[in-house]
């Protein structure tokens, strides 16, 4: 894709951090995909596109990408930007995290590397054809990519709406109010009422196969039980006088 009836300066055929993604395939994305880039900056020539990968520490399966685009009459305080997300699977995130440990057994094997692809799938199903009905505060998702590992590989994507300004993930140790329960309350009762009202035939079945998909990872968890144990002795110690007890409560 060379540049375009657009006036962009960047290089449309640049890879985004090393993917099969490039800087025009996101950009096309934009322009078709989402409205407000379309009203506020959708004729405006790209003069950069940089990408941060935001999720390392926080995901395994999946790469989180940060992309920030800049016009070429973009300001000089650095605030006239506009930002998008592209979420790619993959493993180097669980590879790397496995060769810092102490687990001996290769644990991506064929059968868990399939089942993270019917996960992307699955979560692709639900942005394109569930979200819309369930009228929930998800991301605007504007195109998605099927991840295919076997025979013609294919590189999955989600491109979806930043959040970065507008949420934020609640860690476990971040208290929360009554007022932020109810809400959420409400909307759960909103997807429900929505999805049982709708259409049988645009859920039914369809998510059947993951809904054992953490199930389905049980054993390479529990490859890592003794070596958690075993680094983090006095676990368990602040409810339990004798840890012994806890130790054969669980095994």
């Amino acid at each position: 894709m060379k540049n375009n009836e657009y006036g962009d300066i960047v290089n449309l055929e640049e890879s985004i951090s090393g993917h099969s993604f490039t800087i025009g395939w996101l950009l096309d994305s934009l322009r078709k995909n989402d409205k407000i880039y379309q009203k506020l900056y959708g004729k405006r020539p790209v003069k950069a596109v940089s990408a941060n990968d935001v999720s390392s520490g926080k995901g395994f399966f999946s790469a989180i990408h940060r992309c920030i685009i800049t016009f070429t009459d973009s300001a000089d305080d650095d605030s006239d930007h506009y930002s998008t997300i592209l979420k790619i699977p993959g493993f180097t995130s669980f590879q790397e995290a496995q060769s810092q440990s102490d687990i001996p057994k290769e644990l991506l094997d064929k059968s868990i590397k399939e089942k993270c692809e019917n996960m992307h799938k699955f979560e692709c199903c639900f942005y394109n054809e569930i979200s819309a009905i369930l009228d929930a505060p998800v991301p605007k998702v504007y195109k998605t990519v099927e991840w295919i590992l076997e025979g013609a590989q294919q590189e999955g994507c989600i491109h979806m709406e930043d959040l970065t300004l507008r949420g934020k993930s609640i860690s476990f140790f971040d208290n929360i109010n009554l007022s932020q329960v109810k809400y959420f309350i409400q909307i759960l009762a909103r997807m429900h009422k929505n999805i049982l009202s709708a259409d049988p035939k645009s859920w039914q079945g369809k998510f059947i196969n993951g809904q054992n998909c953490y199930i389905d990872f049980f054993e390479m968890y529990e490859s890592g039980y003794n070596t958690f144990l075993k680094k983090n002795k006095n676990y368990g110690r602040l409810f339990y006088r004798n840890f012994d007890i806890l130790h054969e409560s669980t095994s």
